[in-house]
């Protein structure tokens, strides 16, 4: 019986996390998301989610290898993990690309501010990994629920596009 419990968290822990960050996965994003929007609508309408997409992360496979991409995936993941506040959500979708859900309090534009000022400075954080020093980047595209969409998939597709403005910004 114990062993068969052990197996079943083993599984559902499995289909809700990514495999190399152990963060919570894309299906957990979509749970969590779902959660939090069916709460009563003034606690809803108080949430911002954030897509970042690595800056120059492809030239770190490309010079160092996948092996030394996956360490720095899986300590950025851990990063980004220890930088959620209580009750925030962050999630790996894939790649180099990760979600996170904030709660918003008082002044949402001054809050998301600071939470995207603060999921940049871990991110950009300088690594030392296989006697190698490694900087990457981030580029954040924000969108507000219910303002920017009333379900995840708008959402995303808001967040992603503010994303990509930002990093063709940094591109010039």
């Amino acid at each position: 019986m114990e062993h068969e419990e052990r197996e079943r968290r083993r599984s559902e822990f499995e289909a809700q996390h990514d495999k190399l960050t152990q963060l919570p996965n894309r299906t957990a994003l979509e749970s969590r998301f779902s959660e939090v929007s069916k709460q009563e609508p003034a606690r809803a309408a108080r949430m911002a989610l954030l897509f970042i997409d690595l800056d120059g992360f492809k030239a770190i496979n490309d010079k160092y290898g996948h092996i030394v991409g996956d360490e720095v995936l899986m300590l950025l993941a851990r990063r980004l993990g220890h930088g959620m506040r209580q009750g925030d959500f962050v999630a790996r979708i894939g790649g180099d690309e990760f979600v996170a859900l904030i709660k918003l309090e008082d002044d949402a534009s001054k809050m998301t501010d600071i939470v995207a000022g603060k999921l940049t400075d871990l991110i950009e954080e300088p690594m030392h990994l296989k006697n190698i020093n490694i900087q990457v980047g981030a580029s954040i595209g924000l969108a507000i629920y219910p303002d920017d969409g009333k379900n995840l998939s708008d959402l995303m597709a808001s967040a992603d596009a503010r994303m990509y403005t930002v990093k063709r910004s940094r591109e010039r």
